[in-house]
């Protein structure tokens, strides 16, 4: 397994630093939030490199879009057809940078910037419906929490905010004590809806979402960055602790964690049992998630180019965007690479497939559609502005959000 490299810290803040106009608006809060991981992790002693589809708990209805990464489990998986071209049917304009992935549910779309926004647009009159303010701003997805008529999204104040879906009042908000990097996520335990948010201060809350109390607290040893991914009554979350978590949903307790050797950046996903994670070492795994075992591990060729998007999972795939341009096509049941395809520039946003095509958006904004079985390039497309969100599809929308504060739709099937 490597090991810290002293240059990886430099490595990342030239390459962020040399990104002009929008990306160095966003590199002021995220390169902020990695390197002090690196940080945190030298002080500290610790020596490591940085560190669905078949899942009932990712059941929704297919015209909706509601959190990261398209359902509970993370999966990633859209069970409407993507189209066979991209082809730009309007644009929203939010009026400040977008570094998080929109969501979508009951036709609308919500999007947070970083300026200090939650945004609602009615997807078919292409209208603005309504904006919360905060203005220390937001970094996470929003979620659109099905059956409860609300949104919440955590804030880099620390603050998780629960707004009416329809006209954005404040339902509650409840404090955390760090920033919040990623989405909240549910899940519906005793007879009550939690939604689940993980934190800079090292933990992973669970909120009732009727009315923001802290129904329990699970504390890790580093900050918490991605999305808890829930199914099978576990919630699994990494962080800078370099470790899987495996936590029970109904009372908060661990089940087991695994030790991934490097920092994690982004979100697991869960599907079959198995959840499925990439470290910014550049080590990607599948982890029994009752046994806790590694089942395989899949380690990139190139030294200090790891992970920070999440997987999306589909049949026999698995399918991930990396820092090194490559969006990377593994057997889901041995880990060898089925293929890979080389973008333009590194890969900070999520790959989104319907089990037939993939969408990967580069961090530069090239939008490449791919067939999943192949690896080839089947439609493109130039955003012009820089990505870092995760795509969303529904409603007959594919929706991608970008740093120039543009919402870019396009045709569905």
């Amino acid at each position: 397994m490597r090991r810290d490299n002293p240059n990886d810290k430099t490595r990342i803040l030239s390459h962020l630093g040399s990104r002009a106009g929008s990306v160095a608006r966003r590199a002021s809060v995220r390169s902020f939030m990695f390197v002090f991981c690196f940080f945190l992790l030298a002080v500290t002693g610790c020596r490591k490199e940085s560190g669905g589809a078949d899942n009932p708990a990712a059941r929704r209805p297919s015209s909706d879009w509601p959190i990261f990464r398209g359902d509970a489990g993370l999966t990633g998986l859209t069970r409407d057809p993507l189209p066979e071209k991209l082809v730009l049917d309007f644009t929203l304009a939010a009026g400040d940078d977008i570094a998080a992935s929109p969501v979508v549910a009951g036709g609308n779309l919500f999007a947070a910037t970083t300026g200090g926004s939650i945004i609602a647009f009615d997807l078919e009159r292409r209208a603005r419906l309504w904006e919360y303010a905060n203005p220390d701003g937001f970094e996470a997805a929003p979620l659109a929490l099905p059956g409860e008529a609300l949104v919440v999204a955590g804030g880099l104040d620390g603050w998780v905010y629960a707004l009416d879906a329809g006209s954005g009042t404040l339902k509650w908000k409840a404090e955390t004590e760090g920033k919040i990097a990623g989405s909240a996520n549910y899940l519906r335990a005793g007879g009550r809806a939690l939604v689940l948010v993980g934190s800079w201060d090292r933990s992973l809350y669970a909120f009732d979402a009727a009315t923001g109390a802290a129904a329990w607290k699970f504390a890790t040893a580093n900050y918490v960055n991605g999305a808890a991914a829930v199914g099978g009554g576990l919630a699994a979350v990494g962080g800078c602790d370099a470790r899987l978590h495996f936590i029970d949903c109904a009372g908060g307790r661990e089940e087991g964690s695994v030790d991934t050797g490097a920092y994690i950046a982004g979100s697991a996903a869960l599907a079959g049992g198995v959840a499925y994670v990439g470290n910014y070492g550049g080590r990607f795994l599948a982890v029994d998630a009752s046994s806790r075992r590694i089942r395989w591990s899949f380690d990139l060729p190139a030294e200090g180019r790891g992970f920070e998007a999440s997987p999306a999972v589909a049949g026999k795939h698995v399918v991930i965007g990396a820092k090194d341009g490559f969006v990377y096509c593994l057997d889901r049941a041995h880990g060898a690479l089925a293929w890979k395809f080389r973008g333009r520039d590194q890969y900070l946003a999520s790959c989104l497939t319907d089990g037939t095509r993939v969408l990967a958006a580069s961090a530069d904004g090239e939008l490449a559609l791919l067939d999943l079985a192949s690896g080839r390039l089947l439609s493109s497309y130039d955003l012009g502005a820089d990505v870092t969100g995760s795509p969303a599809y529904a409603s007959g929308h594919l929706v991608v959000a970008a740093l120039d504060g543009g919402v870019y739709v396009f045709r569905g099937e």
